[in-house]
């Protein structure tokens, strides 16, 4: 008996930190503001220019998001759901407040599928309105969104 619970208890131990601890870690190391550095759309086209005002920001576990100079832009706040267990690691996001009045009772509950990489202070978002992407190229899928971000200064 001393024995299987022996077994038992390596087993888990060598099966690693738990989905929860592993999602956790990968959202402390999402906090804080990340710049855009670059957007691709699924028709392809890439954007480099005027992006200096749109910024995400982690804070807990809400995903701020600001599409250029406010009142003017998009200006939203998500929830942050992380699987940093599935391939590629995948993100849910879901809308719980939005800056935009007129469109707030389109936009509370929509729910954005995507896939994230997060590389020290890069980090790339693709996606998907209607579905996850399945990798970091968004060509060819409409309502699909590449996000290519760098941690900002403080």
């Amino acid at each position: 008996m001393h024995m299987v619970v022996f077994l038992a208890t390596g087993l888990l131990i060598a099966a690693g930190p738990p989905k929860k601890d592993a999602a956790r870690e990968d959202l402390k190391k999402l906090q804080g503001t990340w710049q855009v550095v670059s957007m691709a759309d699924g028709k392809g086209d890439v954007t480099r220019a005027g992006l200096e005002d749109f910024t995400y920001t982690f804070k807990g576990d809400e995903l701020h998001y600001v599409g250029g100079k406010l009142p003017k832009s998009a200006d939203f706040v998500c929830s942050v759901t992380l699987d940093p267990a599935s391939s590629p690691k995948s993100i849910d996001l879901k809308v719980v407040k939005s800056g935009d009045k007129k469109d707030e009772d389109k936009l509370i509950g929509t729910r954005l599928l995507g896939i994230y990489a997060l590389d020290g202070d890069g980090l790339k978002l693709c996606i998907g309105m209607e579905r996850r992407p399945t990798g970091f190229e968004p060509k060819g899928m409409p309502d699909t969104e590449l996000v290519v971000l760098k941690r900002a200064k403080k």
